[in-house]
């Protein structure tokens, strides 16, 4: 016997902001007024590219070793350090993404 799942799309739509808030009012009257914010409009995704800096591996042990010790990535340290000598950074581009890698490579 087959069991027949129910579509998401078949869901019933979600009610609006001022139903949410007029059921909470009739639920807790002496909780204070409260006012909606307007959702903000989202923004198209900022496109990521690709950037390449060329350095003698001493300079990139030397950064490795350091990320390391802070418990970062380096790309994590060097977007850290231009965001510390002024230069704005993307916060996504401060975080530390990077796959977790097996030991060893």
């Amino acid at each position: 016997m087959a069991i027949k799942l129910k579509k998401l799309t078949d869901e019933a739509p979600r009610p609006a902001v001022q139903e949410v808030l007029a059921a909470a009012r009739e639920a807790d009257p002496t909780t204070p007024p409260v006012r909606a914010k307007p959702a903000l409009p989202l923004a198209a995704p900022e496109p990521i590219v690709g950037l390449n800096i060329r350095c003698r591996i001493s300079t990139s042990e030397a950064i490795a070793q350091h990320a390391a010790r802070e418990g970062k990535s380096m790309k994590a340290l060097v977007m850290h350090a231009l965001a510390e000598k002024g230069i704005h950074i993307a916060l996504e581009d401060m975080e530390d993404r990077s796959p977790s890698r097996r030991k060893g490579r």
